[in-house]
């Protein structure tokens, strides 16, 4: 080269910066969009749970208004959205087969409260969502469930002979009084209709002590 040849050096500006705009709020394929309008190429995606809109940025890694190298990566964090499902029928299941049916159809939040029904024990006898109506499969499933009909048992109660005087006889049932009755003295039994379920235990108080 010759020594008065002109010599032209390109100096670098060093890595383009541009302001990150505010893509939260808006659908991934808008946020986007306006994210490569400003030079941003490096975007990636990261769904979360949330019941806000599908595909709506929820946050972005870096705030809007920040200068960043337009080379870097900015994290997008969008809605899965609200997944709805058919809500199936269970009236009539059992609750461990309609526990299972509500699964399978992708509803998880389920309890039960016991009702007074003349249909079988644990027999679902309502349930609080209307079938065959989409829901959130977040929403909480109630199902009443049946304690089974009542059954009337006469049950036979022996009495104490060795008392002189007349006495206050009390027969609960589960804790609720169903028998209040003044006992002749000698008396050797009394025969009582109980209404109830299962083993139906009773208490026996005479004089309001007990008895048995």
């Amino acid at each position: 080269i010759d020594v008065n040849s002109t010599i032209v050096l390109y100096i670098s500006s060093g890595k383009v910066k541009e302001k990150v705009p505010d893509v939260e709020g808006k659908s991934y394929n808008d946020a986007v969009s306006a994210l490569n309008a400003k030079g941003f190429k490096t975007i990636t995606k990261v769904v979360e749970e949330s019941k806000e809109e599908k595909d709506k940025v929820l946050r972005q890694s870096v705030s809007g208004g920040t200068e960043l190298d337009t080379t870097q990566e900015i994290v997008l964090y969008v809605s899965e959205g609200v997944v709805r499902e058919n809500m199936p029928n269970v009236l009539g299941m059992t609750v461990e087969n309609a526990k299972k049916t509500l699964s399978d159809a992708g509803f998880n939040n389920v309890t039960t409260t016991e009702v007074e029904s003349s249909q079988a024990k644990g027999t679902v006898y309502a349930q609080n969502l209307a079938a065959n109506t989409q829901y959130d499969v977040t929403t909480q499933v109630v199902l009443s469930v049946s304690m089974g009909p009542k059954v009337t048992k006469k049950v036979t109660i022996e009495l104490p002979t060795n008392t002189s005087d007349a006495y206050q006889l009390i027969i609960k049932l589960g804790g609720e009084t169903i028998v209040t009755e003044n006992i002749e003295a000698g008396t050797p039994s009394i025969t009582v209709d109980m209404v109830g379920r299962g083993s139906m235990d009773y208490e026996v108080l005479i004089e309001g002590i007990h008895y048995k």
